[in-house]
């Protein structure tokens, strides 16, 4: 099963997601916004011609299929842990559009985990209120630089998130 639209698509629910089949919005954006659980599916995928934001807004989120903009940005931000598995892949195919991965805000004992590819025609943002991990086979490329942040608040509290880099981790700009 899968959802195809000329123009944006937009989806919210109040509870979990799943997507097992394709989305994609062949001149729009694609908005999928949820309270809990959302999982793209290894079979899943989530594809636009323009802006991609995925958000959960009390939950975790997993990616193990492929989300996609071909000529604008991709925003993904969990409240809680954010995994993009070893057959995900997040990607901005446009030049000077960025990929931007968030977790971890409403949870800071939770984890970013990138088991799989990032991939940004501009600029990546790989960043966890709580610990990142990227020491599997997960890169991150992108065009431009890469900001790589764990427990992004935490500067004023005593106990510090940790930060696992094991993979490969390539800028065109600044790490």
């Amino acid at each position: 099963t899968g959802l195809t639209a000329g123009g944006a698509i937009s989806l919210q629910t109040d509870n979990n997601l799943t997507i097992s089949g394709a989305i994609a919005s062949t001149t729009g954006a694609v908005t999928i916004t949820n309270y809990h659980t959302q999982t793209v599916a290894s079979t899943g995928s989530v594809t636009a011609a323009g802006n991609v934001s995925m958000t959960s807004s009390f939950g975790s989120m997993s990616i193990a299929g492929a989300v996609t903009s071909t000529t604008g940005t991709v925003f993904t931000k969990a409240s809680s842990s954010l995994t993009v598995a070893s057959t995900g892949t997040v990607t901005t195919s446009a030049a000077s559009r960025d990929v931007t991965l968030q977790a971890a805000e409403g949870d800071i004992n939770q984890t970013l985990s990138v088991q799989g590819s990032i991939s940004a025609g501009g600029n990546a943002f790989v960043q966890s209120w709580g610990y990142l991990d990227n020491s599997g086979l997960g890169t991150v490329t992108a065009t431009g630089a890469v900001t790589l942040e764990s427990g992004k608040t935490q500067s004023t509290i005593a106990t510090f998130r940790t930060m696992n880099l094991g993979a490969a981790i390539t800028a065109g700009g600044a790490i």
